[in-house]
């Protein structure tokens, strides 16, 4: 699936986001990424945060 961009379909997004989200928790698991969560409550609990992200998005 990777190699082929995860489908065409409306649910290739959501196969993506997924194998995003397990790279970064093996990452913490693994200590090779920081467990950085942000203070701001909004962020902590809003769905699209991703364990293992260093860092807030560019706005």
């Amino acid at each position: 699936m990777i190699a082929d961009g995860f489908g065409a379909d409306a649910a290739g997004e959501d196969r993506f986001d997924s194998v995003i989200g397990l790279a970064g928790l093996i990452g913490v698991l693994d200590g090779a990424r920081p467990d950085f969560v942000p203070e701001d409550a909004a962020i902590r609990t809003w769905e699209g945060w991703v364990l293992g992200q260093a860092a807030l998005p560019r706005g």
